[in-house]
């Protein structure tokens, strides 16, 4: 069953994407990966129909390599932050505020891939295709349909006073020793509210237009994501990580925008977590590259975004064309931008002290392609909501070291969401 390919051509690309969002209305299972015209390899991916799919939650890499092969295609999903209770053998207690698999694949029926020039279609049945390409150019979207939400109100699981509590008991666990660095989360929500998914998410996608950026949809489940990082990508024998350590606002002028950027760049404290993190992957990466090909190609860069300053470095290693996916996972998943040093001590700890399992909240979404080649991101400023349970969550942390404030700690939190917050009034 081999794809086949047709070539379009949009004079609109922005209208294609608003078409192509109303259109994943009358789809059960629909993903857009959009970089918003930063350097990746697409401008953006956009699938949509199932032939297949795999859902686990248990031996589940051993079964997406299997999944991988059999399928020999375009496959796209999530992989749960909880995997790591089956690659390091834990057994999380924490609250599932969701209940989603480890993992969650799905092979589409139609692809469509923009590469900022041209429009591809990657498909198996050509009447389907042409009628969902007719379906598309007959879409007028009217005002009243990009309506937003009413304001939806976020519940704090923790109070401020609470969050201050807890990193000062991490500051006290750095300074004997059980860790150097802990990435804290917790999150908002609210058990009973309904939104627009397919709006918020263009909201959103319009407030910070990430590179990293997904809308996913799962029949009820969706996840709005606005992520800046991207976890792994594989081109070939090339693996590439880019773990962001530092966030600041952007200022409301040029003056004050660029005292923030010089503040992020200067500041000891945000430099070392980012070292220390890439000190981890790279750890990470060495488990299955080529010896001596791990290498550190940027070091906390600063990178700007619409509604975010972020310090960004860029690992890169050589690996053989044989490696499964699952070798690869099990070596650098969870990523350590999320998790801490050391690693898997460090784990422990955050379930210890968090009040939730974070599940696709840490984790990653991106695609595999049938060369073997991937992209994932890392799943931060993300919006979750089941619409038949109407519930909604946001989940947010940062980095913790010994010279972390509490107070500011958690005003980078309230950064983080604030776009988040924003798209849903």
């Amino acid at each position: 069953m081999d794809r086949k390919e047709k070539v379009f051509v949009v004079k609109n690309i922005s209208h294609l994407k608003e078409n192509l969002m109303f259109l994943s209305k009358s789809k059960e299972n629909v993903i857009l990966l959009d970089s918003n015209n930063k350097k990746n390899d697409y401008e953006f991916i956009f699938s949509y129909g199932k032939i297949s799919e795999l859902k686990s939650s248990d031996n589940s890499l051993e079964k997406l390599d299997n999944y991988i092969n059999q399928v020999n295609d375009w496959i796209f999903g999530f992989i749960s932050y909880d995997l790591k209770d089956e690659i390091e053998d834990f057994n999380s207690k924490n609250l599932k505020y969701f209940e989603v698999p480890n993992l969650s694949f799905f092979q589409p029926s139609t692809i469509w891939i923009f590469d900022g020039v041209i429009l591809r279609a990657l498909y198996f049945d050509e009447k389907e295709l042409l009628e969902d390409w007719s379906e598309i150019n007959k879409i007028h979207i009217r005002s009243d349909e990009n309506k937003n939400n009413l304001n939806v109100e976020l519940k704090g699981r923790l109070s401020k006073e609470e969050y201050i509590k807890k990193i000062k008991n991490i500051k006290n666990r750095i300074k004997i020793g059980d860790t150097y660095e802990l990435n804290f989360c917790f999150d908002f929500f609210n058990d009973n509210t309904k939104i627009n998914p397919e709006n918020t998410f263009k909201k959103l996608n319009k407030l910070t237009e990430s590179p990293m950026s997904v809308y996913y949809k799962d029949k009820h489940f969706h996840i709005l994501s606005s992520s800046p990082e991207r976890f792994i990508k594989r081109n070939k024998k090339t693996i590439i990580s880019q773990p962001i350590k530092g966030t600041k606002k952007r200022g409301k002028t040029f003056k004050e925008d660029l005292f923030l950027i010089n503040s992020l760049k200067n500041s000891i404290k945000e430099k070392s977590e980012n070292h220390m993190i890439v000190d981890l992957v790279r750890n990470d990466l060495s488990r299955i590259a080529k010896k001596g090909s791990v290498k550190v190609t940027e070091l906390s860069k600063i990178n700007t975004y619409k509604n975010i300053h972020q310090m960004v470095s860029t690992i890169e290693a050589q690996i053989e064309n044989e490696v499964f996916f699952s070798k690869i996972l099990k070596s650098t998943f969870p990523m350590g931008s999320m998790t801490g040093a050391p690693k898997i001590k460090t784990m422990k700890i955050i379930d210890e002290l968090e009040e939730t399992s974070r599940g696709i909240y840490s984790g990653a979404i991106g695609y595999i392609d049938p060369n073997k080649n991937f992209d994932f991101n890392v799943v931060i400023r993300t919006i979750i909501y089941d619409d038949e349970l109407s519930k909604i969550s946001v989940n947010v942390g940062s980095g913790i070291t010994f010279k972390s404030d509490p107070e500011d700690e958690y005003e980078e939190c309230l950064t983080k969401i604030d776009a988040l917050k924003k798209s849903l009034s």
